[in-house]
């Protein structure tokens, strides 16, 4: 029996809570706060990205606080970078602290965000390297941990079923569609980090699919190609049993 995952509107959990309130609160600080220096938006905006968003120069500058400090970080061109990533957290979020408790959720937000962080700077270090003026631009912004509570959703629910609204998929057909929807809205002209939102996803896949790994998914290949002898596959629940999981 193939164990299957459950998707509703979730009840806002506790840590999910907390990180929507330190992410708005962040933006809400970033606006009073150009405010009251008097600065133009535009002006404001430039100055906090290049110092506490991801900006390789001023990084080697000694602004080493980048790849967290980016995170709590939005764009002030409008609410729909902020508002997209809490209705993301909000959603994956709860799901995820529901399954495996907010510690776990806390630690791969953190993880996740800041190695989505290195890997943009480490990339904008490579075309710096390459290219004599690569005009780089500061990367701000919460997606590439959302991005690992994404991953770890998928991971989880793997082969099992996620209940959406009004349709249904599995956690690999999520992660598709995720790294779809990122690639049309490149194409879309849309400023987004491919680097650092898939870096977040292969993250929450590394750190909740063990079974997805390379060494496991070499085993797993090699055990198909001796026609399964020797191995054991675990089936949750069981013949008769109740034991499907379901997430809420």
């Amino acid at each position: 029996m193939q164990g299957q995952v459950r998707f509703s509107l979730p009840p806002l959990t506790p840590v999910v809570k907390r990180l929507m309130g330190v992410l708005g609160g962040a933006f809400l600080i970033q606006v009073l706060v150009g405010a009251a220096l008097g600065m133009g938006a535009l002006e404001w905006n430039a100055s906090v990205e290049r110092w506490f968003g991801l900006y390789l120069p001023t990084l080697l500058s000694g602004a080493l606080w980048q790849p967290l400090t980016s995170m709590l970080l939005h764009s002030m061109d409008g609410w729909s970078h902020l508002l997209f990533n809490l209705v993301t957290l909000y959603f994956f979020g709860t799901l995820l602290e529901a399954a495996v408790g907010g510690r776990r959720l806390l630690r791969t937000v953190l993880v996740a965000g800041l190695l989505s962080g290195v890997a943009v700077l480490a990339g904008d270090a490579m075309r710096w390297a390459v290219l004599a003026d690569p005009r780089l631009v500061p990367t701000v912004g919460a997606s590439g941990a959302i991005s690992g509570l994404i991953g770890a959703i998928c991971a989880i629910a793997w082969s099992s079923w996620l209940n959406f609204f009004f349709f249904r998929a599995r956690g690999w057909h999520l992660l598709v569609a995720v790294v779809v929807i990122d690639l049309l809205r490149v194409v879309a002209g849309a400023p987004i980090s491919l680097v650092g939102h898939w870096t977040g996803l292969l993250v929450g896949l590394w750190m909740f699919g063990p079974h997805l790994r390379p060494r496991a998914l070499w085993r797993r290949w090699r055990g198909r190609r001796r026609g399964g002898r020797g191995h054991l596959r675990v089936v949750e629940g069981g013949r008769g049993g109740n034991g499907d999981r379901t997430l809420h």
